[in-house]
């Protein structure tokens, strides 16, 4: 965790390793589109932990999720 904080700090950007592995996982693009919302994926409830599960390396990396995910 400590070396991806260090490259983001550095970079000022998430690296692309990071992104890369969101998309892998299928946490991009907008896993966060709730069902609420007439989408298939999660409910408001079951994406805060995903989240707060992101923001371990960087508190820029949870900012970036959030948006990224929303987006839809």
């Amino acid at each position: 965790m400590r070396e991806v904080r260090r490259e983001i700090e550095k970079g000022r950007t998430l690296p692309a390793a990071l992104i890369n592995m969101m998309t892998e996982v299928g946490f991009l693009p907008a896993m966060g589109v709730f069902r609420a919302f007439g989408s298939p994926k999660l409910t408001f409830a079951e994406f805060l932990p995903v989240i707060e599960e992101l923001s371990g390396p960087d508190g820029s990396v949870r900012w970036c999720a959030t948006v990224a995910a929303v987006r839809g």
